[in-house]
């Protein structure tokens, strides 16, 4: 089985990850560990602020997010699922959708913090639409966090 786990290689979605581990999933042949990027969302945001080189701090998100993935999907290798690290820049929601497609993945796992309705109609919820607006099976995670986190 083909998977992708989609992150935004939060603290929760690191949690998400060991709980994964922890799981000792068998048959997953392959994992894509997938982090988008909202480029042109942030590129908007920094250009409100002139003291910040918009292109810079895009260029060091990237080698950041780049190096995080690396560094998880080795982690992840070495525990046993044979993992690499894919960052796209695009709509979180259009972005997993064509990774899932691209990698031909019969799974998508995603970390869902459970947040309540005000929350999910304010800011939405990823999760919510991948489980009710797309085709593929979907594994939610919940992990039990300690305070702070």
């Amino acid at each position: 089985m083909r998977a992708v786990f989609a992150t935004d290689q939060s603290a929760y979605c690191a949690e998400c990850l060991k709980l994964l581990v922890e799981f000792a999933p068998k048959g997953i042949s392959h994992l894509t560990l997938l982090t988008v990027h909202e480029r042109e969302k942030h590129e908007g945001i920094l250009s409100r602020f002139h003291s910040v080189d918009a292109k810079s701090a895009l260029e060091d998100a990237d080698r950041s997010l780049e190096e995080k993935g690396q560094t998880t999907a080795q982690w992840l290798s070495d525990q046993g699922i044979p993992t690499e690290s894919k960052i796209v820049a695009g709509s979180v929601e259009e972005s997993i959708h064509e990774v899932m497609e691209e990698m031909q993945a019969d799974l998508l796992i995603v970390g869902s913090q459970g947040h309540g309705f005000m929350e999910r109609v304010m800011v939405g919820s990823t999760a919510l639409h991948e489980v009710i607006g797309e085709k593929y099976p979907v594994l939610l995670l919940r992990p039990r966090l300690q305070e702070g986190i």
